[in-house]
């Protein structure tokens, strides 16, 4: 079995109030969004654009906005008014399938109860600050904010997968030239989450107690399979903590097509 450790980035840690922890962003080409929605043009019309998949649940969302925007938008230093933004719900991964950086987030973790952030886990990227290509240092710099996040299920799949949307809100006027190419959804997106700790998908071996026969400490694989069984790193203890807008990634689909 040719060893696999080239392609995967090493694992990033970073001290927080809770310890250290790892961090893991998602890779751009397997993210979807959804049409974006001008929000001036909705408030003008009161009509979403063609192309949301669940317009109702997005305009509930929206509506529930207004009490605490003003606040986050005094700590992002963005606009306070829902009119200024460009809003793109985006499918951030599916659970239980891992990424091309081999890390899988379990629908049991996406729905437990998360004691740090106060809420189910999925619901932990709402209200964080939406950045560009990951510049997340500073929290004045946002580009936007995470409006809501939700999770849906899959149709027409076997095992149960879900999507976790997330309803990212970007600010026309901070960011001009990234929220006109966000709007002619000529961006990307990708989300970044605080993980506390990883298993291996063959053994479950925990990362933090060093590397087993199948992963290394750094979190890179030492192979691809183990007899019929795919290598990846189960994400646990999960926490989001931003989504940011970067470049324009090299597949279609993570332009704006809708996963059906």
């Amino acid at each position: 079995m040719a060893n696999l450790d080239h392609l995967f980035k090493p694992l990033q840690t970073v001290e927080t109030a809770s310890g250290t922890q790892f961090i893991e962003y998602a890779n751009a080409a397997e993210t979807s969004a959804e049409a974006p929605i001008d929000m001036s043009q909705v408030i003008k019309t009161g009509n979403m654009p063609a192309g949301i998949e669940n317009p109702k649940a997005v305009a509930k969302a929206l509506l529930e906005i207004d009490s605490w925007l003003p606040f986050a938008a005094e700590a992002y230093q963005i606009s306070g008014s829902l009119k200024d933004f460009i809003v793109t719900p985006t499918v951030i991964f599916l659970t239980d399938i891992p990424n091309s950086n081999k890390a899988a987030f379990p629908f049991e973790e996406m729905s437990a109860w998360n004691t740090q952030a106060g809420c189910i886990t999925y619901k932990s990227w709402k209200a964080k600050p939406a950045h560009i290509e990951h510049a997340n240092g500073d929290p004045t710099k946002a580009a936007g904010v995470i409006f809501d996040a939700s999770m849906r299920s899959v149709p027409n799949y076997l095992g149960g997968l879900h999507r976790v949307v997330l309803l990212n809100g970007w600010d026309r006027n901070k960011y001009p030239e990234t929220a006109n190419k966000i709007a002619a959804g000529r961006h990307g997106f990708s989300m970044g989450g605080f993980v506390s700790d990883y298993q291996c998908s063959v053994c479950a071996h925990s990362l933090r107690q060093g590397e087993c026969a199948h992963i290394t400490k750094n979190g890179q694989l030492k192979m691809e399979l183990s007899g019929n069984k795919l290598v990846y790193r189960i994400a646990r203890g999960v926490t989001g903590f931003e989504c940011s807008a970067v470049a324009n990634p090299a597949f279609r689909s993570a332009w704006g097509l809708p996963i059906g």
